[in-house]
């Protein structure tokens, strides 16, 4: 029968891991652009990654002035227009994990968190049909993604790996028309064929906490 805990953290931990909390929080958008880079460049086909013109993979804002000059083309461009809490998925229920010292840490729930790329593909200057190249692009880029219903584990970066749960992918996102129209409008750009790819991640709100070692009571007769 458990009793109680012992062993509970005192204030210097608790503030430690706050701070390691609020440090993975920070990075962990940008670990997640580096994945797909990653994604990306290991899985289109050889022509694209590996020919006399290799494809960029970039994170702009695609505004009227893109591409920028500094911008190798050709390009596949995602651009995070959206980030909000995926609220179907939302848990207030704690979890105990017990450690191998025997010792029991909680894990608050985390929050369940919908990355929203928008995905176009520009051709070089020069190139023969732009348009043709542009749309044998951008099918190779939803062929590679349209294959992973999660990232990669052996691909994921930085603080993404060991991320439980694993990170969701939605390849073809509905969208309607004029909600495509009005993110175009909002960037001043020229609408063009996109992609509407969602990641959805979780993110610890609340540090883990030590609830020390679990104490049975033991009945004698």
């Amino acid at each position: 029968m458990l009793r109680k805990m012992e062993g509970s953290p005192g204030t210097g931990d608790l503030d430690s891991s706050r701070a390691r909390a609020s440090r993975l929080g920070a990075i962990i958008l940008q670990d997640l652009d580096k994945t797909l880079q990653v994604l990306l460049t290991r899985e289109l086909p050889e022509e694209f990654v590996r020919g006399e013109y290799p494809v960029s993979v970039s994170f702009m804002t695609p505004d009227e002035s893109f591409p920028p000059q500094s911008l190798v083309l050709p390009a596949v461009n995602l651009f995070l227009f959206e980030v909000h809490e995926n609220r179907g998925l939302r848990s207030c229920e704690p979890q105990l994990e017990r450690q191998d010292d025997g010792s029991v840490r909680k894990r608050p729930a985390p929050a369940r968190v919908d990355c929203h790329y928008l995905i176009t593909v520009y051709a070089r200057d020069g190139v023969p049909n732009p348009e043709l190249y542009e749309h044998h692009l951008l099918g190779a880029v939803l062929r590679v993604l349209l294959c992973y219903r999660q990232l990669p584990a052996e691909l994921v970066q930085g603080s993404l790996k060991d991320h439980e749960p694993p990170v969701r992918a939605r390849a073809l996102e509905a969208t309607s028309r004029q909600y495509g129209l009005e993110v175009w409008h909002a960037l001043k750009g020229k609408p063009r064929a996109t992609l509407h790819y969602v990641l959805t991640l979780s993110l610890d709100l609340r540090p883990s906490e030590e609830m020390g070692h679990v104490v049975q009571e033991v009945g004698l007769s």
